[in-house]
C-alpha cells in the first residue's frame, strides 16, 4: 500500500509542476525541486530529499515575500517538508524512511500538520477575497492551470499524510 501512496505523491508533485510550468523559471523552480526531493525519498536518499524539500520551501517563501504573490505554494511546500521530516525520524535510530509502526506521536503530529495546512490554505483564499488581491492568473486561459496546481497539491499532501496511517 505504501508504494501506491508514494506513486500518488509523485503524481501530485508532477501535476503541481505542470500547473506551474506556464510561468517563468522562478515560478516552477521550487516545484521541480520538490518533485526531485520526493524522488530522492522514494529512492531511499533521505537526507538529500529532506534538504531539497526544505530548499524548495525556502525558495517559494522568498518569492512570495518579494513578489507579494499568493501564499499557496509556500504553504504546500512547507507542509510537504514537515511531513517528509516526520517520515525520517525514529526515536532510537539515525534518520531513515520509516513508515511501518509509526508512533502515535508521529501520526498525531502528521495529522496536526494536515489540519494546519488546510487552515492555512483556506486563510489564503479568504484573505485574497477580502483584500481583493489580483488573481495570479491574469489571462483567462491561464485560470485552468490553477486547477492543476491546486489538485496536485491536494493529492501530494494527502498521499503523504496517508502513509502515516
Amino acid at each position: 500500500m505504501s508504494d501506491l501512496y508514494i506513486a500518488a505523491g509523485l503524481a501530485g508533485a508532477l501535476v503541481c509542476l505542470v500547473g506551474h510550468r506556464s510561468g517563468d523559471a522562478h515560478s516552477w523552480g521550487p516545484q521541480l525541486l520538490s518533485l526531485g526531493s520526493m524522488i530522492l525519498m522514494a529512492l531511499g536518499l533521505v537526507f538529500p530529499g529532506v534538504c531539497a524539500a526544505t530548499a524548495a520551501f525556502l525558495w517559494s517563501m522568498a518569492m512570495a515575500c518579494a513578489d507579494s504573490r499568493e501564499w499557496g505554494a509556500p504553504i504546500d511546500l512547507g507542509a510537504m517538508a514537515l511531513l517528509m521530516e516526520l517520515m525520517t525520524h525514529d526515536a532510537t535510530e539515525r534518520p531513515h524512511v520509516h513508515m511501518a509502526g509509526m508512533t502515535d506521536v508521529t501520526t498525531g503530529t502528521a495529522a496536526l500538520v494536515v489540519v494546519i495546512w488546510v487552515t492555512a490554505r483556506a486563510g489564503d483564499t479568504m484573505f485574497r477575497q477580502v483584500f481583493q488581491r489580483p488573481s495570479e492568473y491574469p489571462v483567462k486561459w491561464m485560470r485552468g492551470v490553477g486547477v492543476y496546481r491546486q489538485s496536485g497539491a491536494v493529492v501530494m499532501i494527502l498521499s503523504m499524510a496517508a502513509m502515516f496511517l
